[in-house]
């Protein structure tokens, strides 16, 4: 072997132990609590003894699970190990790095600590790339620590302190510079009332969070944080009361409140004391409770009254208060709610609760949040309780067994957690020939029908090799988490057991088929009745969205994962939480996790870590084209690496037909929208008129189909005779002509491939660091195109006209002639011109070259409507003109596709300044209108303060 395919296999070894870092990391990250994922990142420390699988991506990824977990002491030790390998020191010239090294040293708090973060920061923004809001708020908040470490005396750090908040909020006003900046203002002695610039920055904060919507639905902590320190800035208590409710579901990490507490209780050190109002006194104790949630354990080993939430059945919160009283004759525990309308003598119902041991009859611990129990107590009560941390719950725990002292109520804590599953009893369906009744194959194994023997009903049995699951018994405890779910448009999971080398998960048997197949066997496709596809889509995203709110991503929604009960026409979501635990799996199916030609751009980009709730929303408008066309997506193209390729590169969609109603068209296209950010959620697509409109028109017609093999029903053994006579009965929606919107609007053409034509369900997807290759004129002159690099598009086309600029000044000129029989105010120098602005444009995004040539043109040519028109006639002619010199340099049909993009964002920018009105009628789909306005608004370039005072 040479030395070349040596280092060419080293170079893929290295690239393969990094990526499987990465892996492991982010699947602990996600599937660990914070005790045992502080474990496990130390175990890791030891994969990075060696040098060469270092990157910006794994350190930067590293350092920030570190910080999760709050191990500050790992995280400066990590970059300083960097700083002594020479051949690592670049990572750590980041400026995401430098951050978290400087972050890391102001938390550790060693001795020194405080002097080197100072060198460190200040070293680090004498370089201009670094002069970024977090790094420039760091040195702020370094300052304000000094500040409240002299007990408020030393003046001099505050005024630095400021200094620094207000130049992070000058580099980019940003609500994490605003609040702090505006709390060192209210310390430094400002009012709102009489501060312009406090008054400037409250409103600034109001604004940016009000934009992200209702509080609750918040996922981001420091948004929720932000909104709940300004509301106390403001007085605002009430909305400070929704804002506090949002952060204890959100469970951040100790350090994330720290940082919350320090800003509130310098608020309040300046403010009245006593609490005067009801809503004053409900902020105590929501401060109270954030206050135990940063104490450790140790701080808490004492205590006998906790603040706590109690969770109704009704999901309203309930602030309240635990004591016990051990040293009375006869031991209680007391439970006292702060309500807010019994503060107000407007609540006349029960608020303080006294319990003897008699009363407690069991507790259970919840395993999906390590701060809450389940009381059960007399009357066959539930109370659901959130304690401040788990240290808290831990100590309330160890009380309550000194109150009941039952071994019976209380068991053992560490046996409740490790509980073993429960075992299944089953026999498998067998057909004539002795031979397991096969129901399909999927993703993750094979599924066969068997019957449950003890409540004498069909399930499915799905068989999975244990040597393909990461973690076997983290996945039987997934199983058995789901198997709690409920909810009729997902299919239920009853257990999983581990027999003769598989592990077999038993699920409801639902009796029908997957939509794909339905759909090759019988529906053929529902374009022609879109009240059926209505009927079906509001079913599926009804499953999903119940699995979102569960905080569970589906990652592999498909056709063949909707089932269709084809008795009742109940659609049911499977396969639900698998992925997670089977990443394993993609050795053995050599491909992402899902079939590739329904994954959303932001997966085939970054792979694991683009999935989210917005992928399966895209996953979902694939599907509905499937039941649209009665074709998987992208089938037109031939092949999935061709999906992937258009989906990941251009951020397409499978194509639209011509004949679909408008209403569907424009639901499909907000599941299609390319930003993830922007992508509408499930419960949002719920109300859409396409669901709510459609649904108003059912008819439900029932037409027979005839099935060779009938399966039972899930809840009884045998079928009634008069449907057994008929077959399955799949319920077609059908609707009038007269009540339908219209369908004339036009669109992406359907496939005209042969629909024997099949897609396999799993392929070989390039890396995303594979190359493709342009063909430009000849085969020595060919250049590598990297995926996922757009601005190569812009580098090639600039590189082409640069080549054949006279040639185009030419071709150009004669294209615009054609268009007019007259004489015409433009000549062969003005489309000179204009080839060098196009060309600039392309090359450096700058909308003042085009600006500058335009007026230029204008002064040159004349100003009157007419030359105007002539003028946006010929830009109009530009793509053209594009086309034509990439066509006779040999370019591939669908590079010239991916080069007129840029062409048109060209020409979008020259109308945008000639004739703005124009410029949305070059849009003919919606994806094409967001890049366009996109790119308006990027050689705009408008700033934030200058659109918040247009907002204003």
């Amino acid at each position: 072997m040479s030395f070349d395919e040596n280092l060419i296999n080293f170079n893929i070894y290295r690239a393969h132990k990094r990526e499987k870092f990465l892996s492991d990391l982010e699947e602990k990250r996600e599937s660990l609590k914070r005790g045992e994922l502080e474990k496990e990142l130390k175990a890791m420390m030891m994969r990075l003894d060696d040098p060469t699988i270092f990157s910006t991506e794994l350190v930067v990824n590293y350092l920030s699970a570190l910080r999760d977990v709050s191990d500050y002491d790992s995280m400066v030790q990590l970059c300083e190990k960097l700083l002594a390998l020479p051949s690592q020191k670049h990572i750590m010239e980041t400026t995401e790095i430098i951050y978290l090294y400087a972050f890391a040293l102001n938390r550790r708090k060693k001795a020194g600590d405080k002097e080197k973060v100072l060198h460190v920061v200040e070293q680090a923004l004498k370089v201009k790339k670094n002069v970024v809001p977090d790094m420039v708020c760091l040195c702020g908040r370094i300052y304000k620590e000094m500040y409240v470490e002299s007990n408020l005396k030393d003046k001099n750090s505050l005024q630095k302190a400021i200094h620094w908040y207000r130049k992070g909020y000058e580099v980019e006003p940003n609500e994490y510079a605003a609040i702090n900046l505006a709390t060192l203002l209210v310390v430094d002695g400002f009012e709102i009332t009489t501060n312009q610039e406090l008054k400037n920055l409250v409103l600034r904060l109001s604004h940016i969070i009000g934009k992200k919507g209702d509080i609750y639905h918040v996922k981001d902590y420091w948004s929720v944080a932000t909104y709940f320190e300004s509301s106390v800035l403001g007085k605002y208590y009430q909305e400070a009361y929704f804002a506090a409710e949002a952060m204890l579901m959100l469970n951040p990490p100790t350090w994330c409140l720290l940082s919350t507490i320090g800003n509130i209780r310098l608020i309040s050190k300046y403010r009245d004391k006593k609490p005067k109002t009801p809503l004053e006194r409900m902020f105590v104790f929501w401060m109270d409770f954030f206050i135990e949630a940063t104490k450790k354990k140790a701080e808490v080993a004492n205590n006998i009254r906790f603040p706590i939430v109690i969770l109704e059945d009704t999901h309203v919160l309930i602030p309240s208060y635990v004591v016990f009283h051990l040293g009375d004759y006869e031991k209680t525990m007391q439970i006292t709610n702060t309500c807010l309308e019994g503060m107000r003598k407007k609540c006349k119902n029960q608020h303080d609760f006294v319990y003897k041991a008699r009363h407690i009859y069991a507790i259970g611990l919840c395993k999906k949040d390590e701060r809450q129990v389940v009381l059960y107590v007399k009357h066959g009560f539930r109370i659901f309780i959130y304690f401040p941390s788990d240290a808290c719950k831990r100590r309330f725990y160890e009380l309550l067994k000194i109150l009941v002292k039952n071994p019976k109520v209380m068991g053992d804590m560490d046996d409740y957690m490790d509980s073993p599953l429960t075992k299944q009893e089953f026999e498998y369906e067998l057909d004539p020939e002795g031979n397991r009744i096969l129901l399909g194959k999927g993703t993750f194994g094979s599924v066969y029908v068997a019957r449950d023997v003890d409540a004498k009903v069909k399930v499915a049995v799905k068989e999975i090799k244990e040597e393909k699951i990461n973690d076997v018994e983290k996945f039987h405890e997934e199983v058995s988490l789901h198997s709690e779910l409920r909810h009729r448009n997902i299919v239920q999971y009853i257990g999983s057991i581990s027999q003769d080398g598989y592990v077999k998960i038993f699920m409801e048997n639902v009796p029908g088929g997957s939509l794909t197949s339905l759909l090759k066997t019988k529906l053929k496709n529902l374009i022609k009745t879109p009240v059926t596809m209505a009927y079906y889509t509001q079913q599926m995203f009804e499953g999903v969205n119940y699995l979102h709110g569960q905080k569970i991503i589906h990652r592999d929604i498909k056709g063949e994962n909707v089932l269709i009960n084809t008795y009742n026409g109940c659609v049911k979501i499977s396969d639900f939480g698998m992925s997670t635990r089977l990443e394993n799996l993609s050795q053995y199916t050599k491909s992402f996790r899902g079939t590739m030609v329904y994954m959303a751009p932001e997966v085939i980009e970054r792979g694991h870590q683009g999935y989210g709730a917005p992928a399966d929303v895209w996953s979902l408008g694939c599907t509905v084209m499937e039941m649209a066309t009665g074709k998987p997506p992208f089938l037109e193209l031939g092949s999935p690496q061709a999906a992937v390729f258009k989906v990941g590169l251009y951020k397409d969609h499978p194509p639209i037909p011509d004949e679909m109603p408008n209403i569907i068209k424009k639901f499909v296209m907000r599941c299609f929208e390319p930003d993830p950010e922007k992508r509408k959620t499930c419960a949002q697509l719920l109300n859409d008129p396409f669901v709510e409109l459609a649904l108003k028109y059912l008819d439900v017609k029932p037409i027979s189909v005839d099935f060779k093999t009938p399966y039972n029903n899930t809840t009884t053994d045998k079928i009634p005779e008069s449907l057994d006579s008929f077959g399955d009965v799949i319920p077609i929606i059908e609707l009038s002509e007269h009540k339908f919107p219209s369908c004339s609007t036009p669109g992406s053409s359907a496939s005209t491939i042969s629909p024997e034509f099949d897609i396999p369900n799993t392929i070989d997807i390039p890396s995303t660091k594979s190359v493709l290759e342009i063909k430009n004129g000849s085969e020595e002159n060919e250049k590598p195109y990297l995926l996922s690099k757009e601005s190569q598009n812009r580098i090639t086309l600039e590189r082409v006209i640069n080549e054949e600029e006279t040639k185009m000044s030419s071709l150009w000129r004669e294209n615009f002639k054609n268009l007019f029989k007259s004489e015409t105010f433009l000549k062969t120098k003005h489309f000179v011109k204009l080839v060098a602005a196009m060309k600039s444009y392309i090359a450096t995004d700058d909308g003042n070259i085009i600006k500058n040539t335009i007026k230029e043109l204008k002064e040159e040519v004349s100003d009157e409507p007419s030359a105007v028109n002539q003028l946006s006639s010929a830009v109009n002619v530009f793509q053209d003109t594009v086309k034509s010199i990439l066509k006779t340099r040999g370019f591939k049909p669908h590079w010239i596709s991916s080069l007129d993009d840029v062409a048109k964002t060209a020409v979008v920018a020259v109308l945008q300044v000639l004739t703005p009105e124009m410029c949305l009628k070059k849009c003919h789909k919606v994806g094409d209108e967001l890049k366009i306005w996109r790119a308006i608004l990027q050689h705009r370039k408008f700033s934030v303060n200058e659109k918040f005072q247009q907002t204003e």
